[in-house]
């Protein structure tokens, strides 16, 4: 349930609250680089308005976006190959990937939620099969490609500017290698599409998102090492949770470096791969490269979730580019079949682990913790109170009672991170205390410095509820971003 319901996760069901159903304003939310405006927003609003509440609606949305994911890998399959080939080979690919989401393999596990770099992924794949249909056009129509691709990622910048790292700069840096087998102007034509589109992409954030995070990480360069440390982290993870997932990636990585940089025959391997193959190869190996560089080199953390084409690349695209390497009919056939196997198998497991316990489904989700908390407030009528970054969104979200719970850092200063500016105020009727391994919590000997006891006090699991009705709690006042 963490994956569905942490404080992260939560970003647009507590949006969602306080805007649609709520009266809170959309102008003082303080949003981050990524804010998912596509696709994330427009499914999760449709699913909680047509099911009504956020455990229905998170769970409407991983299925929505699962039925997403292979709509537009058999609409990428499609612009390569005929029927018989594309929905056997997009249904085992996406079954694998649902597969090994169910099954909690990082980061596949993000295909199920919102708020994960997900959906910058699949603005990825989209934009791929936008360049690459515009580069094998003829000149007419390639114009209206160029347009359609500008407008993409101009979009797609703004919502996550991730995809810059993930599609922008791969597709600028794989055009000039494609400089024999194209036109000169067809190449400068889709180049400036999408530097236009990503440089209108960053422009419109800063209009569109008017209070943007305080401190937000962007620098370069200052803790390389360290990230190098977390990625082999990340990797031993991958590898100890699925070695055979973790063999596939090798073997395409090693293949698609074969291809690309060795070359055969004393001939540049660019030229020995299939027209309409050489730009979707060269970006296979260049974007994971990218997005490996800018995660490494950049001041933040390192995370799996900054990785998804490294991991999601080879399982999409892979089987593609295989196929269309085949040489004969009868090959081709027998891979089609295999990969119509393999998805029956990839299915069958998925139905057997979902279903296997299905009275433990449950029809709603209301911790006994937040059960507590709502018991603790309703004594006093309380509907205002502070908490860290970890809780607030999940008591919020949560909650029968939905009380507004500003985020604090630990030492009770303003945490303006995917919050509601409108969630602060002078005063707070109770205080949420739980230590947290990431951020440490609110610190409680500072809260009762600065307020002294509570009135009342309640153990709710590991929170404590520290209670001052008539808003008596205060706070420090200068705010603070990740």
């Amino acid at each position: 349930m963490d994956l569905f319901f942490n404080a992260d996760a939560l970003y647009l069901p507590t949006l969602y609250g306080d805007v649609i159903e709520g009266q809170g304003r959309l102008n003082q939310w303080v949003l981050t680089p990524a804010p998912y405006f596509v696709p994330d927003w427009p499914i999760y609003f449709a699913m909680h308005g047509a099911l009504s509440t956020p455990y229905h609606a998170i769970a409407g949305f991983f299925a929505v976006q699962i039925a997403l994911t292979f709509a537009l890998v058999v609409f990428v399959y499609r612009k390569f190959l005929d029927s018989q080939g594309a929905w056997p080979l997009a249904a085992a690919s996406v079954l694998l990937l649902s597969w090994l989401a169910t099954i909690h393999v990082q980061p596949y596990n993000f295909l199920l939620s919102n708020a994960f770099h997900y959906g910058a992924f699949l603005l990825l794949l989209f934009s791929i099969v936008l360049l690459n249909a515009g580069l094998e056009s003829d000149e007419g129509t390639a114009k209206k490609y160029a347009v359609a691709l500008l407008l993409l990622v101009a979009a797609s910048s703004l919502s996550d500017k991730l995809f810059i790292a993930q599609f922008s700069l791969p597709a600028l840096f794989c055009l000039p290698f494609l400089y024999r087998h194209r036109v000169r102007a067809r190449l400068v034509l889709f180049g400036a599409s999408v530097s236009a589109g990503t440089l209108l992409g960053v422009a419109l954030y800063r209009f569109v998102v008017p209070n943007r995070v305080s401190g937000s990480p962007g620098g370069f360069f200052e803790n390389p090492m360290q990230n190098v440390g977390e990625l082999w982290r990340i990797v031993k993870a991958f590898y100890a949770a699925s070695p055979f997932v973790a063999a596939i990636l090798v073997l395409f990585y090693i293949g698609m470096i074969w291809l690309v940089i060795l070359g055969r025959r004393r001939k540049q391997a660019v030229d020995a791969i299939p027209a309409k193959l050489r730009f979707l190869v060269l970006f296979n190996l260049i974007a994971p490269a990218f997005v490996l560089a800018v995660a490494i080199c950049r001041t933040q953390p390192i995370s799996d979730r900054y990785l998804l084409p490294v991991f999601f690349l080879p399982i999409i695209l892979g089987p593609l580019i295989l196929y269309l390497f085949l040489r004969t009919s009868a090959a081709k056939n027998m891979a089609a079949v295999a990969a119509a196997i393999g998805a029956i198998v990839f299915l069958a497991q998925l139905v057997n682990f979902t279903f296997k316990d299905f009275s433990g489904i449950r029809q709603a989700y209301y911790p006994a913790e937040v059960e507590c908390i709502d018991a603790a407030l309703a004594k006093h009528g309380l509907k205002h109170g502070v908490a860290n970054y970890w809780d607030a969104k999940k008591v919020r979200v949560l909650s029968k009672t939905k009380p507004t719970v500003a985020q604090m850092s630990v030492d009770l200063t303003p945490f303006e991170w995917i919050t509601s500016k409108d969630f602060y105020r002078p005063s707070y009727e109770f205080a949420l205390v739980t230590f947290d391994q990431r951020s440490g919590g609110v610190d409680e000997k500072r809260l009762l410095e600065i307020n002294g006891q509570p009135e009342d006090f309640a153990q709710c699991g590991a929170t404590k509820v520290f209670m001052y009705p008539q808003k008596k709690l205060r706070i420090e006042t200068a705010p603070r971003g990740m």
